[in-house]
């Protein structure tokens, strides 16, 4: 029988982190004599192998790795005695960054027969994240589709693999494969994260793909409501939603999320409320302009006090005839001036006196159906009335500029961020009704 020593070495285990970040672990060394004799290191190697070690405990893993090379090419060694040599070849190659040999290192543990079945799976992930990290996709992508058919779907490895295929510059390839992510994730009760969704809205916008770009931003607003997404999303839609009113319907959700930061933007909405009919919400909105420190201020104060002068001048004038108004429109054969007289209510807070008005002028029939149930739709969800706001915005025509910027709504008022009547004083807040 092999005499041995009383060096028992146990695996190495390879810390990796997604980005092909990886780094050594130490090595276990059990001082005391292994159940098992054939899980030990014979006294003909000891000394080698121990030397081997120490370096590799001392973080010296250039001068451990021409040591191991002699004891790999040493006869005469037992299965452990190879599988040990490979754990540690993989040890010192992850320690010098060497990743295409650390690699190796790992499928030759596994083929010496010798590693722990407990860990087959993580050795497997391992080898792929490894190949990753060393930059070889062919084998990283061998590696990965073996380990996911052996144990199923992964989300790291997808992840690498949409990741890679980002950086060859393969976006539309990218961005599906980062759908796959979110998709696997999701069937194992995971979220998708924001990194993931925003690799698809990135991989889409470098592919050119003004259809996907738009679902994944969406996705990120309705997921992740941060300013910046909310801007891109608003963005996108200036450019291409055309419609009488759309600019103002942009600058009411902007300000409702909480995202309209320019001076320019709060002037531009208030004039158009005021050409819209609305001095009430221009009043609001250069209140809101004034606490946001952007208006009343600087060179153009003048300006600013000029704009605010006539909002109040108008949204007097407003209500001294608004009940005359409000008559006209009942009398009147169709419900144009119904709808108007209703975003009129609204604009004061007024949302019953709204939905009545609105209501009655759909009733009797109006130029524009679309625009008046979105009308209606905002007035019910800027009062927290989300359940008949979602039935108002599926009576509007599919793909038409009011269902876009409906959409918008939708997603404002799924949000966090509470929508607001430009005349309320504080968010409404959503009823239970969905």
């Amino acid at each position: 029988m092999k005499t041995t020593t009383s060096l028992s070495v146990a695996a190495v285990a390879v810390a990796l982190t997604i980005g092909g970040v990886i780094s050594p672990t130490h090595m276990g060394v059990a001082p005391a004599q292994a159940a098992d004799a054939k899980k030990q290191i014979s006294n003909k190697f000891g000394k080698q192998f121990q030397e081997a070690k120490a370096l590799i405990d001392q973080k010296n893993y250039k001068a451990a790795l021409p040591k191991l090379d002699e004891l790999k090419a040493l006869p005469g060694k037992s299965a452990y005695e190879s599988f040990v040599v490979a754990e540690l070849q993989t040890a010192a190659y992850v320690g010098t960054a060497d990743y295409a040999n650390a690699a190796k290192a790992m499928e030759a543990a596994i083929e010496t027969g010798e590693a722990p079945a407990a860990s087959k799976q993580a050795r497997a992930k391992n080898i792929a994240n490894t190949y990753f990290a060393a930059k070889n996709v062919a084998k990283f992508n061998e590696a990965s589709a073996k380990y996911q058919k052996d144990f199923g779907p992964d989300v790291d490895l997808q992840l690498l693999a949409a990741q890679g295929l980002y950086q060859e510059r393969k976006f539309k390839e990218a961005a599906e494969a980062a759908r796959t992510v979110i998709k696997t994730a999701e069937s194992k009760g995971q979220p998708a994260r924001e990194d993931w969704l925003k690799l698809v809205y990135s991989a889409e916008h470098e592919a050119g793909n003004a259809a996907g770009e738009k679902v994944a931003v969406e996705t990120l607003v309705a997921r992740y409501p941060k300013p910046e997404y909310w801007n891109a999303l608003l963005i996108n839609a200036q450019k291409t939603i055309r419609g009488p009113k759309v600019q103002l319907d942009i600058y009411r959700i902007m300000l409702a999320a909480g995202v309209m930061q320019k001076t320019e933007e709060y002037m531009d909405m208030a004039q158009l409320s005021i050409q819209a009919g609305v001095p009430a919400e221009a009043e609001k909105v250069i209140q809101k302009g004034q606490a946001a420190k952007l208006l009343m201020e600087g060179p153009q104060k003048d300006r600013h006090l000029r704009l605010q002068t006539m909002a109040v001048s108008q949204t007097k004038e407003k209500d001294t005839g608004l009940a005359q108004q409000e008559a006209d429109a009942k009398a009147a054969a169709t419900g144009d001036a119904d709808v108007q007289v209703g975003e009129v209510f609204w604009s004061k807070g007024q949302t019953d006196k709204a939905v009545e008005a609105i209501q009655r002028g759909l009733k009797k029939g109006v130029k524009d159906k679309d625009d008046g149930y979105l009308r209606l739709g905002v007035v019910y969800l800027t009062s927290g009335k989300r359940g008949e706001a979602a039935n108002a915005f599926k009576a509007i025509t599919p793909n038409s500029a009011p269902a876009q910027i409906a959409r918008l709504w939708t997603l404002l008022g799924s949000n966090a961020v509470a929508a607001a009547a430009p005349s309320s004083a504080a968010p409404a807040k959503a009823s239970a009704k969905k």
